[in-house]
């Protein structure tokens, strides 16, 4: 956790809460920390207040940290796609990977059903006791919206008011909920492109294309990760497309070039 504080306190606090679930506050080193600066400078709302930053439980520089060193190794993945010929299902491995990684979590006594968000929000609200703060400003993103719904439900006794910023209800199942969002998503933008004389027409059908035909014949792609590191290999099926597709449309500057990006592939 960490407290940036204003050269004069003139409001009440804010405390930030990152989405994912499971997104760390990016609180590691100095760099960091100028980088949590720049921002909270960019944001005139937040001058003359302090700002709390904290990683939620099992992520980040929380203790424990839910984290299995083998998975974010990059020698290891390396180890199985060096070879261009080998039909690799990575969706599969990393279904693999983490059921060993929770195995693993479970052998070191760890109770992951303490890993929740009702169980974040009460963090939030011990955090705030532990920090002498009578009221703070709530400020969630995504996943964090969600954290901040259940502090105001169960802990508003502390809250003086709160910002959600792409709300994520408690009462939605966003794991289901993914395809259908994706899918009207893209509806809104092919509807939006249409007024465009300059845009393309027919995104959605150009996709959906795209998804049937790496779906039929997934492409190679090399990655060179580094000088002393050898290449690795991946082959991309619809799948992993939709996924590009679902991350570029979380940015708005991504989205204004989609259109164009989807026409050439």
């Amino acid at each position: 956790m960490v407290v940036f504080e204003p050269d004069r306190e003139r409001h009440e606090p804010i405390v930030f809460l990152t989405g994912g679930p499971g997104q760390p506050t990016d609180i590691g080193d100095r760099e960091d920390i100028e980088a949590w600066w720049q921002f909270i400078s960019d944001q005139n709302w937040m001058i003359g207040r302090r700002v709390v930053v904290v990683d939620q439980r099992g992520i980040g520089k929380s203790i424990p940290r839910l984290s299995c060193s083998r998975y974010f190794k990059a020698d290891h993945w390396n180890s199985i796609s060096l070879s261009v010929d080998a039909e690799i299902s990575f969706d599969k491995l990393v279904r693999d990977e983490v059921v060993a990684c929770r195995s693993a979590l479970i052998a070191k006594g760890i109770d992951l059903s303490a890993y929740n968000t009702a169980e974040n929000a009460a963090d939030i609200n011990d955090v705030r006791k532990a920090l002498g703060i009578k009221k703070w400003v709530l400020y969630g993103v995504s996943y964090g919206t969600r954290v901040a719904l259940e502090v105001m439900n169960e802990h508003p006794e502390g809250i003086s008011a709160a910002i959600l910023d792409s709300v994520l209800p408690l009462d939605i199942d966003y794991l289901k909920e993914d395809g259908k969002n994706l899918d009207r998503s893209l509806r809104l933008l092919e509807r939006d492109c249409q007024k465009s004389k300059n845009c393309m027409r027919g995104l959605g059908d150009a996709v959906r294309a795209i998804v049937k035909q790496l779906d039929k014949q997934p492409v190679l792609l090399r990655s060179d990760a580094g000088e002393n590191d050898p290449a690795q290999y991946r082959y991309v099926s619809g799948a992993d497309f939709l996924e590009l597709i679902f991350g570029l449309l979380y940015d708005r500057y991504a989205i204004e070039v989609l259109p164009k990006l989807v026409e050439k592939t």
